[in-house]
């Protein structure tokens, strides 16, 4: 009977954990890419009209390198940010969902 409650606890703590890394990775993407190096202000000092930082928190200018390394990541989020828009037209207020889904396994695996 043990091992069986054990189990039972091991799988609410795995669908625990990967419901917390889906939830983390959507609250990333919520964030629109215009905003999400303006929350760097120890790395980035100034930026452009899209969001894009185009100083160091020290003044400097950033290097090419550094400014493609930017534009990437823009990108990069810009499509992250994309399909959650998507999710969110889809189902809307998923991530309040998710999170009292996240509440829930929390609560429940307490009781065990």
């Amino acid at each position: 009977m043990a091992a069986a409650a054990e189990a039972a606890k091991k799988k609410v703590e795995n669908k625990l954990n990967k419901a917390k890394k889906e939830l983390e990775k959507w609250e990333v993407s919520a964030v629109a890419p215009s905003e999400m190096f303006k929350a760097l202000t120890d790395k980035y000092k100034t930026f452009d009209d899209q969001g894009m930082p185009t100083h160091a928190a020290d003044g400097t200018e950033l290097s090419k390198k550094q400014r493609q390394g930017v534009e990437k990541d823009f990108k990069k989020r810009e499509a992250e940010h994309a399909k959650f828009q998507e999710q969110e037209a889809k189902e809307a207020g998923f991530l309040g969902k998710l999170k009292a889904e996240i509440k829930a396994m929390e609560d429940s695996l307490a009781a065990m």
